[in-house]
């Protein structure tokens, strides 16, 4: 993969696991624990130019290698023992409704209101999946 590829699918991954934390910080402080994500090095993702081509040192490439396969490695944690969380998760990482949340600060208070409303839309879909998650763990016996 290219530098920039490199970089991108690590934002992204990084990105869904910082929701991840603040939605369910508990469950996602465990699965990275076990993913060993704070042993690898934190890259920092700065621009670069446009009209500079895009390097990377051998050893920046295998710190973000290493990066990613870690923060992937609890995604798919995730997934195996949160499996509708993640469905939440993915919903709003491919979708704008974060974006919509997360948007500009407007004076207006119906752009309040409605971002309010899809926000507490967003808590309510994580609360339920969250719930439908712990519930089938403990029927099932998978610890958690």
């Amino acid at each position: 993969m290219a530098g920039d590829d490199l970089r991108m699918k690590l934002l992204y991954l990084e990105n869904r696991e910082s929701l991840a934390r603040f939605l369910f910080p508990n469950e996602a402080q465990v699965i990275m624990g076990i993913a060993q994500v704070d042993d690898t090095l934190r890259l920092p993702l700065y621009a670069m130019s446009l009209n500079e081509t895009p390097s990377l040192s051998i050893e920046e490439q295998v710190a973000l290698i290493e990066r990613i396969t870690a923060v992937s490695k609890s995604v798919e944690l995730g997934r195996r023992y949160f499996p509708r969380c993640n469905e939440a998760l993915d919903k709003i990482m491919d979708s704008e409704d974060l974006l919509e949340v997360a948007g500009y600060n407007s004076n207006l208070p119906e752009e309040r209101e409605m971002k309010r409303k899809k926000f507490m839309e967003l808590q309510d879909l994580f609360k339920m999946a969250f719930d439908q998650d712990k519930q089938e763990s403990i029927s099932s016996s998978i610890p958690i």
